[in-house]
């Protein structure tokens, strides 16, 4: 058996847990997990993406919660491979994973974070 050797918990969130990449909501797509540190989130491919977002939204959907313009850097963004995808229109529709980082977060953007966890997740094992 593996052990984990992730400095944060990681947390598996309601599936109406989105994130926005970037100011311009650059990249709009589900919340996979979630720990304090960061997270990572499945979008699909639209339009030109910028490289550079420095701020994400997470929010939920059907529900006041929203957290605006958390600090975080991109620290992986690959392409997923869907095998049982036989449609060439579907395959078009290229799914994206990302995973980001959050920077220094003010006290009030890191109990907010909290309310989330504690609010709208479930601990992964």
């Amino acid at each position: 058996m593996m052990v984990e050797r992730r400095k944060y918990a990681r947390y598996l969130p309601q599936k109406n847990a989105f994130l926005a990449l970037g100011r311009k909501y650059t990249r709009i797509g589900r919340i996979q997990n979630i720990a304090l540190n960061g997270l990572a989130f499945k979008y699909i491919v639209g339009d030109v993406q910028k490289k550079g977002a420095t701020v994400a939204d997470i929010f939920l959907a059907g529900n006041v919660f929203h957290l605006h313009n958390i600090p975080c850097r991109i620290i992986y963004d690959f392409e997923m491979h869907m095998p049982h995808v036989n449609n060439d229109y579907a395959k078009i529709l290229t799914t994206k994973i990302c995973g980001l980082r959050f920077r220094r977060l003010s006290r009030d953007d890191a109990m907010q974070l909290n309310v989330f966890i504690e609010n709208y997740t479930a601990k992964l094992l």
